[in-house]
């Protein structure tokens, strides 16, 4: 693994100082220290752990939650780009919005084969 780390690093700097036209020793040298501050703090976040204030643990016997609601509805999540609008995760909560509340509660099985049925219907209608 240390020659294709160093083979990387040399041809990474070799890139960098040619696009930017510095010397190929500084950009060695700060992607060096980069890489060695990187591990370095990837080891102290392993030893100290984050600085995340830690929450109490809820007792989820404890919260009602109507399984229904959140079985027959799904929120889709704002997107920021229009590539977003092509990705699942923003088309499958619309998509299982749109379905016949009947679909929703059947077993796998008998959902795939309703939902070929229904596409079908949608489109010879």
């Amino acid at each position: 693994m240390e020659h294709e780390c160093l083979r990387y690093h040399s041809r990474l700097a070799e890139l960098i100082s040619l696009k930017k036209g510095e010397d190929y020793a500084k950009t060695i040298t700060w992607i060096r220290g980069k890489v060695s501050f990187s591990i370095l703090r990837s080891a102290l976040l392993c030893v100290r752990g984050s600085r995340l204030i830690r929450r109490k643990p809820h007792n989820i016997s404890e919260i009602e939650v109507d399984v229904e609601l959140f079985r027959s509805s799904y929120y889709a999540e704002p997107i920021r780009t229009n590539l977003g609008r092509f990705s699942f995760k923003y088309n499958g909560p619309i998509l299982w919005n749109t379905l016949d509340e009947k679909l929703k509660t059947l077993s796998l099985h008998q959902f795939k084969s309703k939902l070929k049925s229904n596409i079908l219907n949608s489109y010879l209608d």
